[in-house]
């Protein structure tokens, strides 16, 4: 997707932390810069900084089918993006 309201001047920042299993083909997931045809993996604590008025998405944690979730598993994502309406008045 798209930002459209972001800050032409500023950059998004993503944070990301995965508790999930580590074995069974788990991965936790990746992030998306389409346009640039890069992805990131989020195996680990991640930042990634970008301009948000580009083309970008990500996926969540992966596992093999069938393969059984456990309750305990997740990943957070915070992200810090520049609002054009706060930045550019």
């Amino acid at each position: 997707h798209f930002d459209q309201w972001d800050s032409e001047g500023g950059y998004t920042q993503i944070i990301s932390n995965p508790d999930i299993p580590t074995d069974d083909g788990w991965e936790g997931g990746r992030f998306h810069l389409v346009e640039f045809r890069v992805f990131v993996e989020l195996n680990g604590p991640t930042m990634v900084t970008f301009t948000g008025l580009r083309l970008h998405g990500g996926t969540p944690p992966l596992a093999l089918t069938g393969v059984e979730i456990p309750p305990w598993a997740y990943r957070w994502v915070v992200v810090l993006y520049p609002q054009a309406a706060l930045l550019d008045g």
